[in-house]
């Protein structure tokens, strides 16, 4: 095996290592961290919530800059140390959707606001009613499209949850839990009954008395 001073790249193969030097210069690099992109931008905008349109435009970032792609289920990720260029990218559809905060890597000062715990309690559940308001909840739309779900064994009902977690943490990002995952954004909606309608479709093919109905 051979091991470049970089420490960031191994090989068996000469050739391999021969094209790596072109590109290194051969000194240790420290590791750079990563962040689920949605909480990268909630750095700079606390209040900050996902749609179809802002999730788009941060993987077209991803994509651009020939970032790795994530493990099945995962939201992608932003190196930190290219926070501010991918703030830059993010600011036409951010700017005066969110309020910022100084705290940002890209502000020149920073300060610092302790908010006490009822004032913080009291801006959560205001963020919680505004993504309430411009969306629909993902029980909703599973209970018109399967009445008999709430008939299902509990294993069954587990199962459907938590693909629809899985679904929505991979469309809008972040870590949240899976009681977060409440409500789609209405923009995405019509993506996520035409999914939602496929998976339960294969998954229950041969179940006789289950209908699922195409509510798109």
């Amino acid at each position: 095996m051979i091991h470049c001073p970089c420490t960031q790249f191994k090989t068996t193969r000469q050739s391999a290592m021969t094209n790596h030097a072109k590109k290194c210069n051969g000194q240790p690099t420290t590791a750079i961290v990563s962040l689920p992109w949605s909480d990268m931008l909630r750095k700079k905008y606390p209040q900050f919530h996902a749609d179809k349109t802002i999730r788009k435009r941060a993987l077209m970032f991803h994509h651009h800059n020939k970032l790795p792609k994530p493990p099945a289920g995962k939201s992608f990720k932003i190196p930190t140390n290219l926070e501010s260029k991918f703030f830059k990218f993010m600011e036409p559809i951010l700017v005066g959707k969110f309020s910022t905060t100084a705290s940002s890597t890209t502000d020149t000062t920073t300060t610092t606001t302790n908010q006490p715990p009822a004032v913080q309690e009291a801006a959560e559940s205001n963020q919680r009613n505004l993504s309430a308001s411009n969306s629909i909840a993902s029980s909703d739309i599973l209970l018109q499209m399967m009445p008999s779900y709430t008939n299902l064994i509990p294993e069954h009902r587990d199962a459907i949850q938590k693909g629809i977690h899985e679904y929505l943490k991979e469309q809008l990002g972040g870590e949240q839990e899976l009681s977060e995952y409440q409500f789609v954004p209405l923009d995405l909606v019509a993506d996520f009954k035409e999914w939602l309608f496929e998976q339960l479709s294969n998954a229950f093919s041969e179940s006789g008395g289950i209908n699922i109905l195409k509510t798109f």
